[in-house]
């Protein structure tokens, strides 16, 4: 049997609507009666597809999740089939091939260019600003808060119905839920990120339109049971009206050299009255080195008491609250 397989209703380009999946319809023809081949196994393949980065993934139908770069399936009954594209990340033009088997001079195969296209919304939004989401840490089997990104226009209003795309960078084996996304009626568009089992730094990109995308910074750290949080100096003098730096790091237990962990929340406080820190507040942030910052410094008047007291640092994961503490003794100058 000697088949033709041919595009249905397309040019020389496939344009598709970046903004929803998009229907490609291929029929499958027995040349020698003219009539479609029923049953007959068809794929589709964009090269070079990476997860969130492809200007188009493939689905069998309208929910058929996020996409993949490949897909196989059967022609009905009077040989049609039918594939959904739906836009990836990146907006450059692609090629997608649609081979079978059994074809004649060179009709087994076609390499159709797509190239996914924005509406007037999205063209509408110059500016991508972080509403929320950006420098968290959780750990392995913990789930991230959404990612959140608002698209302004020129006049920094809002921009409904921009579709914002998100892009998570490779080799984390993290997903994204959501991309590409429509922005409501605020202008605020989001995606989860779904993490994988790697701990290390993630960078999650959000862009729209002209706009100059935004990178959302994360961390997938080792379950807590490998953390720990150490403090110091682990015992220290200070003398009234002195002050003494103290510091704490987030890190693997046991790591050598120590393996910091970025973007934990954390506390510090003084466990007696004898000491006030500066600067003022609580709350504190991890740097890539797992450090919290700003650095915290004990501070003790002229007329402390003398004796012991303690700067408590802490820091809570996946329900649990990892602690230390810093000894210090107020002396005579």
């Amino acid at each position: 049997m000697a088949n033709s397989l041919s595009v249905v209703g397309v040019g020389d380009v496939y344009e598709f609507d970046a903004g929803g999946p998009s229907r490609l319809q291929i029929k499958v023809t027995d040349l020698t009666n003219g009539k479609g081949v029923p049953r007959h196994r068809v794929g589709f393949y964009i090269p070079g597809y990476q997860q969130g980065v492809s200007p188009g993934l493939l689905r069998a139908s309208t929910d058929g999740g996020a996409g993949d770069g490949t897909l196989g399936m059967d022609t009905d009954d009077d040989g049609y089939a039918a594939v959904w594209i739906v836009a990836g990340s990146s907006r450059d033009k692609a090629r997608l091939n649609i081979v079978i088997d059994g074809g004649h001079n060179g009709n087994e195969r076609i390499s159709l260019p797509v190239q996914p296209k924005d509406g007037v919304e999205t063209h509408g939004a110059v500016r991508l600003i972080k509403a929320g989401g950006d420098q968290q840490l959780v750990v392995i089997g913990g789930a991230f808060a959404a990612l959140r990104v608002k698209a302004l226009d020129g006049n920094t209003q809002p921009v409904p119905g921009a579709r914002v795309r998100f892009s998570v960078s490779p080799g984390t084996g993290s997903v994204l839920a959501g991309d590409p996304a429509p922005a409501g009626a605020d202008g605020v568009a989001s995606a989860q990120l779904l993490a994988g089992r790697t701990p290390g730094p993630i960078a999650v990109t959000a862009q729209c339109g002209g706009a100059a995308p935004v990178i959302f910074n994360l961390t997938l750290a080792p379950k807590t049971a490998s953390l720990e949080l150490v403090a110091w100096p682990r015992e220290a003098s200070i003398v009234r009206g002195g002050s003494v730096f103290c510091y704490a790091q987030l890190r693997t237990r046991d790591s050598d050299p120590p393996q910091g962990w970025a973007y934990a929340r954390g506390q510090v406080r003084a466990q007696d009255a004898c000491l006030s820190l500066s600067p003022p507040g609580a709350e504190r942030l991890s740097d890539a080195d797992g450090m919290l910052l700003p650095p915290t410094q004990a501070v003790t008047s002229r007329d402390t008491s003398f004796g012991s007291c303690r700067v408590e640092f802490r820091v809570e994961l996946d329900g649990k609250v990892l602690t230390d503490v810093v000894n210090l003794t107020v002396v005579a100058n």
